[in-house]
């Protein structure tokens, strides 16, 4: 499966927005997307941990990481989401940022409140990149960009997510106060990014981890035994040199299942038949109003380390670093569907 991949970018402010408008603006329609699978998981799809962790409405209680390493912590991060909920409102392309992806519906962010079950932890796909070859700058810009994420949903008044902050672990001093960042940082969409989500959605992600474990069993009919994890979703390209949209997560994600068993799979009738007892789900693209989920393995030939970029424009002319770091979790993945009998 070949990921979508962005453009080589500046790293300005502007640049950044520019970039999340254009991966946003999919949808002008008067209504967002329609729902194509069931959002409750039911007790007989889960088994285990699964089991346990599955609370009344058919939906997970998510446990998130008793402590994790870095400057945000959960408490921090949901303090400063409603803090930059506010600038947001008031910077012009920001705010242009999160309506597109409602497709173009009007909302106020600083007026929302953060949702009441909607925190999720992004775990990174590649090693910690804390290069010391690189300049600081480089350094702190890697860590948010490639580094664990929280992901907060800021809700309206009916209880309905309108709008997603995605808040860098690592590297991240960057602070709001009175809807103002405290200190100027020419990267700070790298530490804190939103994204809208479409009009009468009713989970935060395209993919619900729900939605995710439900299409799982449904295809497969295995019951689920660990509660999904997230991953964010990147790509290496045909260089191993790996990238990631600014501010994804939210549209660019992966869920992790595990299964009771192994389930047979392919990738089309007559392809080789693959045995696993974990999935992945996810939708096919990146782009916000795609939410129709479909199974994924990591492709059989993995890469182990891959390259990422770093391009220091504060000096003449701009400085390219390339530096390889070890993969932590599947990056390449196919489509693959039931085997057929």
């Amino acid at each position: 499966m070949q990921e979508p991949r962005s453009p080589r970018r500046h790293t300005s402010l502007l640049w950044v927005a520019l970039a999340l408008l254009q991966g946003g603006c999919h949808s002008t329609e008067a209504a967002g997307p329609t729902p194509v699978s069931p959002r409750e998981v039911t007790p007989d799809m889960v088994t285990g941990v699964a089991a346990a962790a599955l609370g009344a409405g058919g939906l997970f209680i998510m446990p998130l990481p008793a402590s994790v390493l870095g400057q945000i912590p959960l408490d921090t991060a949901r303090e400063q989401t409603l803090q930059f909920a506010k600038y947001v409102t008031n910077n012009l392309l920001l705010r242009g940022v999160v309506e597109s992806g409602r497709g173009g519906y009007w909302t106020d962010p600083h007026r929302l409140v953060l949702c009441s079950h909607d925190v999720h932890f992004i775990r990174p796909q590649i090693a910690h990149p804390d290069i010391d070859s690189l300049p600081d700058q480089g350094r702190e810009l890697l860590l948010r960009k490639f580094g664990p994420q929280w992901l907060l949903a800021l809700c309206g008044e009916k209880g309905e997510p309108q709008m997603t902050v995605q808040v860098a672990l690592e590297g991240n001093a960057v602070r709001f106060l009175g809807g103002l960042p405290i200190e100027p940082d020419p990267f700070l969409l790298s530490a804190f990014s939103p994204h809208g989500v479409p009009l009468d959605w009713p989970d935060a992600l395209p993919v619900s981890a729900e939605r995710a474990v439900r299409f799982a069993y449904d295809q497969l009919g295995a019951r689920i035994t660990e509660i999904p994890e997230l991953f964010v979703r990147g790509d290496s390209d045909a260089g191993a040199a790996y990238d990631l949209q600014p501010g994804a997560a939210r549209n660019c994600n992966r869920w992790r299942i595990a299964l009771d068993r192994d389930v047979a799979v392919q990738r089309a009738v007559g392809a080789a038949v693959r045995m696993s007892n974990v999935v992945y789900v996810a939708s096919y693209s990146c782009r916000g109003t795609d939410v129709a989920p479909l199974l994924q393995l990591p492709v059989e030939a993995h890469p182990t380390e891959v390259s990422v970029r770093y391009v220091d424009y504060g000096v003449s002319p701009p400085r390219t670093y390339s530096v390889r770091v070890s993969v932590a979790s599947p990056i390449k993945f196919d489509v693959v569907h039931p085997a057929s009998q």
